[in-house]
């Protein structure tokens, strides 16, 4: 009826990236999709240059999701408003654009990110 095109794959730099937060996905409730995952909600900041940073939850029952994303060229120290709290909470990411956590401090790179979770696996 038809010729089926083959599909080329090969060794791409961000396929671990994606894996992992695909496995993520699949392991926290909180990002599951509909009714059936958390609503995603904005975390208030402080801290210079805290308006270059998007930061936002998702939680559902006891899995949590907490994302920030640094658009700013400068590295930016940003502090979470609203008695949120990332304890708990283990980096999905490191190295590279990954920010880190200094007690109740992100520190995210220029251009970096965080994603923080828990569960990061489910048995």
């Amino acid at each position: 009826f038809f010729e089926k095109d083959s599909i080329g794959f090969g060794e791409y730099a961000k396929a671990n990236f994606f894996a992992r937060l695909l496995h993520l996905k699949d392991a926290n409730r909180a990002l599951h999709n509909g009714l059936a995952g958390g609503l995603a909600r904005r975390i208030d900041l402080t801290g210079e240059r805290a308006e270059s940073v998007l930061a936002y939850e998702r939680q559902s029952g006891g899995d949590r999701v907490v994302v920030a994303v640094n658009f700013a060229d400068e590295p930016v120290d940003v502090r979470l408003l609203g008695g949120i709290s990332v304890e708990g909470l283990s980096a999905v990411y490191e190295g590279g654009r990954a920010g880190t956590v200094e007690g109740d401090v992100l520190r995210l790179p220029a251009a970096g990110y965080l994603v923080l979770a828990n569960p990061l696996a489910r048995e």
